[in-house]
């Protein structure tokens, strides 16, 4: 094996690392919130009728507020920190910004958007990430708000 194969096979490996990098701590995490918004959004009956055909949350009470009003299909979800690959697992918590827009046919006809914040962790182990959700909380709310004092 001559050097310029070893360099080869280094800069092979270097770009599978960087690849996996980027997919384990940019695509999977933002799959598994956007897998878990939709379900909440789809808990959501729009506000027609002011019921939630027997919704049942996927997280604790203490830690998940279901929007009371209804919401448009739509929202944008963006990532409010950065996490990288070599983090110890503990340590890699992901929060996204989850912003619904009301739903045209909701009772209250609200213009205000609904904002609220989403928690991953991940539970995974050092190259093999397996993030959940672990709160989902109104960005207004005394919830989060104490939440995030104590941290």
């Amino acid at each position: 094996m001559s050097l310029k194969d070893i360099l080869f096979i280094l800069a092979v490996v270097a770009l599978g690392v960087f690849g996996w990098m980027k997919v384990a701590v940019d695509y999977l995490p933002q799959k598994e919130a956007r897998k878990f918004v939709e379900e909440v959004r789809l808990g959501v009956d729009n506000g027609i009728l002011g019921s939630n055909f027997h919704y049942y949350p996927p997280l604790a009470d203490d830690v998940f507020e279901m929007p009371k009003e209804g919401i448009a299909p739509n929202y944008q979800m963006k990532r409010i920190n950065e996490v990288h690959l070599f983090d110890k697992p503990d340590s890699r918590t992901q929060k996204f910004s989850v912003v619904f827009s009301p739903s045209p046919q909701a009772r209250t006809h609200r213009k205000k958007l609904y904002e609220y914040v989403l928690v991953m962790e991940d539970h995974g182990t050092l190259l093999l990430p397996k993030y959940k959700a672990t709160m989902f909380l109104n960005k207004d709310s005394r919830k989060w708000k104490r939440r995030r004092k104590h941290r």
